[in-house]
């Protein structure tokens, strides 16, 4: 019987060497394709752009410290129909007698940029020894053109 097992194996019909050989060429240009079309340098690049071109938005938070200083920033960018930045950036210093605290915002456009003060904390005293009255710079915007170098 083991005689006739293998000489069973070894005279399988044409149809099924076929099959097997038509499997090995199939595994074998699969893996030839993912080698060289799929993972080509030339398509992940242009397919990390399209991904990157496809971004609508991204916000990014720096946090800067030295010498007591603290900068905290964070800067959206808009992409699309309306590309448009915005930041919002609280400074902080140490002072002689206390603390100052600076905290800023601008929205730029491709056309314009927008700044504004949105708070400001500070220690520090007049000619007359009265706390700096910074209500007029506050809270105001001011604008930009951005078309200077036309």
């Amino acid at each position: 019987m083991a005689k006739s097992a293998h000489s069973a194996f070894v005279k399988k019909s044409p149809i099924t060497w076929l099959v097997a050989a038509a499997a090995v060429i199939l595994i074998v240009s699969v893996w030839v394709w993912w080698n060289s079309v799929y993972m080509s340098p030339r398509r992940i690049f242009w397919g990390m752009m399209a991904n990157n071109l496809a971004t609508e938005s991204v916000t990014r938070h720096i946090k800067q410290e030295g010498n007591g200083q603290t900068l905290d920033q964070y800067i959206q960018l808009q992409f699309g129909a309306l590309n448009a930045s915005r930041s919002l950036i609280v400074a902080k210093q140490p002072e002689q007698n206390g603390k100052s605290e600076v905290t800023s915002e601008t929205i730029g456009t491709t056309k314009n940029d927008y700044s504004q003060y949105i708070d400001i904390k500070t220690s520090q005293r007049n000619a007359q020894g009265k706390p700096v009255d910074t209500s007029k710079v506050v809270r105001i915007w001011g604008k930009t053109d951005n078309n200077r170098h036309n």
